[in-house]
C-alpha cells in the first residue's frame, strides 16, 4: 500500500467521513497553528502519489 492509499484509507475512515480540504485545514493547524497554509490540492496531489509529503508524516 503506497502512502497516498494510506492517508486516503484513514481521511475515509473517518466518521463522519473527512474531505480533502478538513485535512489539509487540519494539518495546517497541527503545524502552523491556523489554516491556509495546505489546500485540498495538495491533499489530492498526495492521494494520487504525484507528490510525497515528507514534511507532513510525522504529523
Amino acid at each position: 500500500m503506497t502512502i497516498g492509499e494510506r492517508i486516503r484509507a484513514a481521511r475515509e475512515a473517518r466518521r463522519p467521513r473527512c474531505s480533502q480540504e478538513k485535512l489539509a485545514d487540519e494539518l495546517s493547524v497541527a503545524r502552523w497553528g491556523k489554516t491556509g497554509f495546505l489546500d485540498r490540492q495538495q491533499v489530492y496531489r498526495w492521494e494520487k502519489g504525484l507528490r510525497v509529503p515528507r514534511v507532513w508524516l510525522p504529523l
